[in-house]
């Protein structure tokens, strides 16, 4: 990847980043877009609950980011 699609990804994820944690913000969920914002869960139990209770989001996020990708990789 070269570095103007590397600069573009990034900022696509940053900003899906911020996008899941209003989100969670606003749902009063944890955060796990950033490891400064979420307690440390070893065993893993609490961002699998996570997944379990938001994977509409979560599915459309990552097919989201697969078009951007599919996108990216045509044009620039």
């Amino acid at each position: 990847m070269d570095k103007d699609k590397q600069y573009h990804y990034k900022n696509f994820n940053d900003h899906i980043s911020e996008v899941l944690s209003i989100y969670n913000q606003k749902t009063n969920q944890e955060d796990y877009t950033d490891v400064k914002r979420y307690r440390i869960d070893n065993s893993g139990q609490g961002f699998k609950q996570y997944q379990k209770d938001n994977f509409e989001i979560l599915d459309a996020v990552e097919k989201l980011r697969t078009a951007y990708r599919f996108a990216m990789s045509r044009w620039l």
